[in-house]
């Protein structure tokens, strides 16, 4: 039986990024009981045999909701968007929740936010998506050098491996952020016919789609073929260019002079704090899911029309994850 004094959380999927969530856990590992949740038998033993490392870690690992009891300060949810809606339901039938951390893509239909913002909000639960861009301590100083300079940013992301289906989210987020604007919408798409992602069942895009903020923030997200492999983010405002690789983490001015070098933050460096914030009762930085759901709809406005030309949105659900 877990310790009742220490806060539990709930960590449901323990695969790629759920294993990273985990891995970020350490700095808690002797102030919380861990239960964690998968259906995969290895995810489970990898998953129980790394947290057995930590010092004074407790923890419980099931395939099951049924096998791991009582109520949870903090959950996470690292599983796929496909029926994530109906397994927040299930999480909130039998237990008190403090927060739930959601992965995106968060839900791959428009209704999911809508519901589960009221069934969050009736159960009394902070709900909060997982963008960390905007816990990166770069991108929190340029939006403050943006909020100074008091001007728009125009920004334009370039990539062949960025995953415009399942990643493009992350970067309407990062203009949010950066634009000190929640309201986002669509101005122009020219997306290419879906194709299988790597995850079964899901799929992928190529194309370019543009978007804009009431005061005058742009991004223009550019996915195809023959983008750089490497991610390339540019921003401009007021008289200032930068162009940040995300990969080696340099940033230079609009003359190539590297202004300095700052590797991206991993998910297992972040969770810890977004956590300890949650259990708190703190703002931890990630969007909440009304302003998540402002940035989610707008890429399916860019998706959406392909997606149904090849046949694949059902009941308005986008297959993507």
């Amino acid at each position: 039986m877990q310790n009742e004094f220490k806060p539990a959380a709930l960590l449901i999927g323990l695969g790629n990024i759920g294993f990273r969530h985990l891995q970020g856990l350490e700095p808690l590992s002797t102030q919380i009981a861990l239960d964690g949740m998968d259906s995969s038998d290895a995810a489970l033993e990898r998953a129980r045999s790394q947290w057995a490392e930590y010092a004074d870690s407790e923890g419980r690992f099931a395939e099951s909701l049924s096998g791991l009891g009582g109520d949870a300060r903090v959950v996470i949810l690292a599983t796929p968007a496909d029926g994530r809606e109906a397994l927040i339901e299930t999480v909130l039938s039998d237990r008190k929740v403090g927060a739930m951390m959601i992965e995106k893509v968060a839900f791959n239909a428009r209704e999911s936010f809508t519901h589960v913002a009221s069934r969050l909000e009736t159960a009394g639960v902070e709900g909060v998506v997982n963008c960390p861009r905007r816990l990166w301590p770069r991108y929190r100083a340029l939006a403050e050098r943006i909020r100074l300079a008091g001007t728009p940013v125009r920004m334009t992301v370039r990539g062949s491996n960025i995953g415009l289906a399942c990643n493009g989210v992350h970067f309407i987020d990062l203009l949010q952020m950066l634009a000190g604007e929640a309201e986002v919408r669509l101005t122009d798409s020219h997306i290419s016919a879906p194709f299988p992602a790597k995850r079964e069942g899901y799929y992928e895009a190529f194309g370019v789609s543009s978007y804009g903020t009431p005061a005058g923030s742009s991004l223009t997200l550019i996915v195809e073929v023959d983008a750089p492999e490497q991610t390339e983010i540019q921003l401009e405002f007021g008289d200032t260019t930068l162009t940040i690789v995300e990969a080696t983490g340099v940033m230079s001015d609009e003359c190539g002079k590297i202004i300095d070098v700052v590797r991206p933050v991993y998910q297992s460096e972040l969770t810890a704090e977004v956590v300890e914030k949650l259990l708190a009762g703190q703002d931890c930085g990630l969007p909440d899911l009304a302003v998540s759901a402002i940035a989610h709809n707008a890429l399916f406005d860019a998706l959406e029309p392909a997606f149904a030309r090849a046949g694949l949105m059902v009941q308005g659900r986008l297959p993507i994850t």
